[in-house]
């Protein structure tokens, strides 16, 4: 980086192009679609970016280059996750579903349906014993990984489940809504 040129830049106060020195991208990677989410892996290393072109692209970060490209959605995918412990990957889309991946592999794992709008937000608990998801339909979904299976269904929100997460103890559950509100739920009521 050229500091003389930044502040030479700042004294004749060009901040645009000052800014524009300071914040330069330190890689860049084309998905080639619209990306409507992204996350990092816990220990940096991976990212993971999720598409209109209904893909998610598993990305070495060091590398700069694609490790997988993961298909299973037939809609755009919203919402992209990492498991804790980096094992996994969960997906969220349009078509309704969520596609719980294994990131080494980049095999799809289990395909778990029971929304009846588009997902627009996926979530992992800390323990990675939970899913949740947030929809279209008004609703979250609570889901147990393993099995794949739903643990419960809540409702409170007048319009579409825009964002989800967990607590860091995995006994609460948040939710924000394009109805203004947030909830606060208990995993366990």
């Amino acid at each position: 980086m050229d500091t003389q040129l930044i502040n030479t830049l700042l004294i004749k106060k060009d901040w645009l192009s000052a800014q524009k020195l300071l914040t330069e991208a330190i890689n860049s990677w084309e998905h080639g679609f619209t990306v409507n989410s992204v996350a990092f892996s816990s220990d940096n290393r991976y990212l993971l970016s999720g598409g209109t072109d209904k893909i998610l692209i598993l990305w070495d970060r060091d590398r700069g280059s694609e490790l997988h490209r993961l298909t299973g959605h037939s809609e755009r995918v919203s919402s992209v996750a990492f498991s804790s412990d980096d094992r996994y990957l969960l997906s969220g889309s349009d078509d309704k579903s969520l596609i719980l991946w294994d990131r080494a592999s980049g095999s799809e794992l289990q395909r778990l349906t029971g929304h009846s709008g588009s997902v627009r937000s996926v979530a992992f608990s800390s323990d990675n014993r939970y899913l949740l998801s947030g929809s279209d339909d008004k609703s979250l979904i609570l889901w147990d990984r393993d099995s794949g299976s739903e643990l419960h269904r809540l409702t409170g929100h007048s319009s579409s489940v825009r964002s989800v997460a967990f607590s860091s103890d995995n006994r609460y559950l948040l939710s924000g809504s394009g109805d203004g509100s947030l909830i606060l739920w208990d995993r366990d009521s």
